[in-house]
């Protein structure tokens, strides 16, 4: 009688464990998507080069900073792309 009720319970936690797991890869995918959505939008991939050209237009080395924020712009682009 106790056997069979501790066998139960060993079995539903399984269950349980098996749900939670299947829920929480869903979830854990889900949230890489829209991170990965999110730095795609236009918006945010303008706001990305506007706050780099800005760095670079207000440090004493321009060119180099603005340099930077184009590269940061485009492998921000390319990653987008083949992902």
């Amino acid at each position: 009688m106790f056997l069979d009720s501790e066998l139960y319970n060993v079995d539903k936690a399984h269950k349980d464990y098996a749900i939670v797991k299947r829920r929480t890869d869903y979830m854990q995918t889900r949230a890489k998507r829209r991170a990965r959505l999110l730095v795609g939008k236009p918006a945010v991939l303008l706001s990305i080069f506007a706050v780099g050209a800005f760095k670079g237009a207000t440090t004493s080395n321009p060119k180099a900073k603005r340099k930077i924020a184009f590269m940061s712009f485009a492998r921000t682009v390319f990653y987008q792309l083949i992902s």
